[in-house]
């Protein structure tokens, strides 16, 4: 339940938080990945830096695939796609009858075993305390194509067929980071990026010059 959280309070989710329920788990394996897992806010083992502060390093020297704009930082859009945010639930991972939300997924040959872990741990993060699953692609035509390409990104929600999520080899292989960019596959965005965050967000201008000027 505080995982959910969690994740709810580092993204805005683009329709009804209710689209993604939140399993009634007490298990082990849930309290060690709450505590073990603090998603965008995850610190290297050996500098005092966020996961988000590490995509922006590594997106700093990023050339975006041709055809493809990245956007707050590590978002991508096809120039084929006129709406920067999915109007209504139209890029949303469908649910299932069970209640469940299905994302198939595949991943490059080019991953060595350890990468393999990091990528899948980001997964099980998510998938602990939402109704997410994770699923090797079988024939869906619908599918993650997660890619170690230059950069930490991913398209924002569901775009239809093969769907590049990057997570470039070394760089970008922190569970947490992973964990982020998936949340942004699954239709995420960053929580300064709602529409509504004027309602919640107030930016004191006075504090931002006086802090610019020291």
């Amino acid at each position: 339940m505080v995982s959910s959280m969690v994740l709810l309070s580092v993204f805005g989710l683009l329709t009804q938080v209710d689209m993604l329920p939140v399993k009634n788990s007490t298990s082990t394996h849930e309290g060690k990945v709450r505590m073990r897992r603090k998603y965008s806010d995850e610190l290297s083992e050996y500098e005092d830096v966020t996961a988000m502060d590490q995509i922006l390093e590594v997106n700093s020297r990023l050339r975006a695939p041709r055809g493809v704009s990245i956007r707050d930082g590590d978002i991508a859009f096809s120039y084929l796609r006129s709406a920067v945010n999915c109007p209504g639930n139209a890029c949303l991972w469908p649910k299932s009858v069970d209640g469940f939300v299905y994302v198939p997924f595949i991943v490059s040959p080019l991953y060595d075993d350890m990468d393999r872990i990091t990528i899948e741990t980001g997964m099980q993060d998510i998938a602990s305390g939402t109704c997410i699953k994770f699923v090797p692609r079988t024939h869906e035509a619908n599918f993650l194509d997660i890619q170690p390409r230059y950069g930490c990104w991913s398209f924002l929600g569901q775009t239809g067929g093969s769907q590049t999520l990057s997570l470039q080899t070394p760089g970008c292989m922190w569970s947490g980071i992973a964990a982020h960019e998936f949340m942004h596959a699954l239709g995420f965005v960053h929580e300064q990026s709602r529409s509504d965050r004027d309602h919640f967000v107030t930016i004191v201008m006075e504090k931002h010059h006086a802090r610019s000027s020291t």
